[in-house]
């Protein structure tokens, strides 16, 4: 299964501090990867691409993913995360997206 994973530069590589980037772990910028952005922020993709508790590479609960799974929308622009009943909430305020 293909992942990707958007992950934050702590600065003490060779890129600023905050610097948001989007990696195909482990197999894309590897060395740049484990160097530069060392806080990994939340699997990312579409709203197409979001997680199923039946994907392979998923935990899931009765094929459900797991509660908490925390993923970043491309399409809302923020992160949301499983509730194990096979929603996505907005963390903000609770809401279904």
């Amino acid at each position: 299964m293909y992942r990707l994973y958007l992950k934050m530069s702590d600065g003490t590589g060779n890129v600023a501090i905050g610097t948001v980037a989007t990696f195909d772990v482990p197999t894309a910028n590897q060395q740049e990867n484990v160097r530069d952005y060392k806080v990994q922020i939340a699997l990312t993709g579409t709203t197409a691409q979001r997680p199923l508790g039946t994907d392979p590479d998923m935990y899931s609960n009765n094929g459900q993913l797991q509660p908490g799974v925390q993923y970043f929308d491309s399409t809302l622009g923020y992160v949301i995360v499983s509730d194990g009943s096979g929603l996505w909430r907005n963390p903000a305020n609770g809401d279904s997206v």
